[in-house]
């Protein structure tokens, strides 16, 4: 079985508002996310908060979805992935930000393959981890980053000295994602208005 885990339990600190919510040609942040971990996965998990903002996520993605509230504040994304492979039903999982409405399902379905002996399968751009877009064998994953945690640390990446991870190559993505369009993030409002500009003079179908 495999879970598909939204991470939107951010601040959303430069944004202002919560921008899971946030509308691109007239759907939410969150929404884009989730339509494309949906044709991957057997389940979906939002990471958020609180149970008020899991609701509202709920509400936006327009379908069932597990609501996993963080445990711990002020640590990041660790907090939300330990919540949300603690309620997870699957074997593997795969992870991705609320904010990156570009996401291609066929870049997971690539993590699954890679996946496969391995604890992980994670996307290397350059010489950076993308942690938070990745697939990971979710026993595996869940006692590292608790062991991560136990050492007063709290980046995805510092899992990694735990398990056996495939590092998949942006040479190998971009045979599926020519531009890296899965790794856009919307950061901004400013952001936000540039991709509905690119929305309707017909450019993002390049990505």
């Amino acid at each position: 079985m495999r879970t598909g885990i939204i991470l939107a339990g951010g601040k959303s600190t430069r944004f202002r508002t919560d921008k899971a919510l946030a509308l691109l040609d007239g759907k939410p942040l969150v929404r884009w996310v989730a339509e494309a971990l949906s044709g991957v996965t057997d389940e979906l998990v939002i990471s958020v908060a609180s149970r008020k903002d899991g609701n509202r996520c709920a509400s936006a993605i327009g379908r069932g979805v597990k609501i996993a509230v963080d445990s711990s504040a002020g640590i990041g994304p660790i907090a939300g992935l330990l919540s949300s492979f603690s309620i997870s039903s699957g074997d593997y999982v795969a992870v991705a930000p609320c904010d990156a409405p570009f996401i291609k399902p066929a870049l997971y379905e690539l993590l699954f393959e890679m996946v496969k002996g391995k604890d992980g399968a994670v996307p290397k751009i350059g010489e950076n981890y993308e942690p938070l877009i990745a697939v990971y064998r979710r026993i595996a994953m869940l006692d590292a980053l608790k062991k991560v945690l136990s050492e007063g640390k709290s980046r995805p990446v510092n899992a990694y000295r735990y398990i056996d991870i495939a590092a998949v190559s942006e040479k190998e993505i971009r045979k599926i994602d020519s531009t890296l369009g899965s790794f856009i993030n919307v950061n901004t409002k400013e952001d936000l208005r540039r991709f509905a500009r690119a929305f309707k003079t017909q450019f993002l179908f390049l990505l």
